[in-house]
């Protein structure tokens, strides 16, 4: 046990603290999943063996004013049924993510209130991932799905200012009175399937 430490709780359930580190600007924490079993994404069973493991860093909410850096153990699985590698799902993240969720949702919600450059700067991330995190939050917010809605007889654009000289283009159904979508740029946007 160290001297003068104190335990946090991460409110991670599913993750498991191997170790932790409390620098002067950060904290680190080595993190794996909990969990034992690992099902197979072939063939269904959960008889696997550990094949590798690799740690990646991913980053989450300030912790007392404290950026929280997370080394996350991701580990592979050979299927002792089929035989194929697999690595185990990351929810926390998401494929490939390299933030929590919820730091996502919450750099959207300031992003609602405050300019993005000035969340970046707080926060100490890039602006890219404060718009993104914008715009993923506003369609939580407005429900809206990744599925093609059905066709709209009016159709309203809307361009709103995220920084300055940087435009996205709200798309509404005005007779449903309903977003539709949210593109980067302004003037003639590229419609992607909201």
């Amino acid at each position: 046990m160290q001297d003068d430490c104190i335990a946090v709780a991460l409110g991670l359930p599913e993750l498991m603290i191997v170790g932790q580190v409390e620098l002067d600007d950060h904290f680190e924490f080595t993190i794996r999943y909990g969990r034992d079993k690992v099902g197979c994404p072939i063939c269904g069973s959960t008889i696997a063996r550990k094949h590798e493991s690799t740690f990646q860093r991913k980053k989450d909410r300030k912790l007392r004013d404290k950026i929280v850096v997370l080394s996350l153990e991701t580990r592979r699985f050979r299927c002792l049924c089929c035989g194929e590698v697999f690595t185990e799902p990351d929810h926390i993240f998401g494929p490939k993510r390299r933030w929590t969720k919820r730091l996502r949702k919450y750099l959207g919600e300031r992003a609602g209130h405050q300019t993005v450059s000035r969340v970046a700067k707080e926060e100490r991330v890039s602006e890219s991932l404060v718009r993104r995190s914008f715009t993923e939050e506003t369609r939580c917010q407005w429900g809206i799905d990744e599925q093609r809605p059905k066709a709209s007889r009016v159709i309203g654009l809307d361009e709103f200012s995220v920084k300055k000289r940087m435009f996205d283009t709200t798309i509404s159904d005005l007779e449903e009175r309903k977003v539709l979508g949210i593109v980067e740029g302004c003037g003639n946007p590229t419609y992607h399937n909201y």
